[in-house]
């Protein structure tokens, strides 16, 4: 398998688990009274928002060394890059809510709004780096090893 397809599939994947992760920030009360030991109410809301922010940090570095070390293409860093905004609105709604955690419900929809976003940035990105100069110096022609010209 290619260390393309394996680098753009974690960072899905992350971006997938924020969304999972951000779903829990308002149900802290409730799951604490059903016993449940989910990482919200091992964490409290302040340190599952603080776990958030560090968690979204890391998946945009992630991009930038995986990039770096040849597991993504480099314009794929490049789409997950533009969508970080969206990342950092994520963990700003967070952090501004997190005296309140009813209010947190929102926080789910934001993580989906930057999947969806850094998911299609990713692939664009992907799909446009075999035009990049630094291919195109190399004389590499995109689709060419397989037979198909783009």
């Amino acid at each position: 398998m290619d260390a393309g397809v394996m680098g753009a599939a974690v960072l899905v994947g992350l971006s997938t688990t924020a969304i999972l992760f951000t779903s829990h920030l308002h149900q802290e009360e409730g799951d604490k009274a059903a016993g449940k030991l989910s990482p919200v109410v091992r964490l409290g809301v302040p340190g599952a928002v603080k776990a958030l922010r560090t968690g979204l940090l890391a998946h945009h570095a992630l991009a930038l060394a995986m990039a770096a070390g040849g597991a993504l293409p480099v314009m794929g860093a490049v789409g997950v890059a533009i969508a970080a905004p969206l990342a950092a609105a994520v963990e700003r709604f967070a952090s501004k809510n997190a005296h309140d955690p009813p209010s947190l419900f929102k926080t789910k929809y934001l993580a989906v709004r930057w999947h969806v976003a850094h998911a299609l940035m990713l692939c664009l990105g992907i799909i446009a780096d075999p035009w990049m100069p630094w291919h195109l110096a190399a004389l590499r022609v995109p689709g060419f090893a397989i037979g198909v010209v783009y």
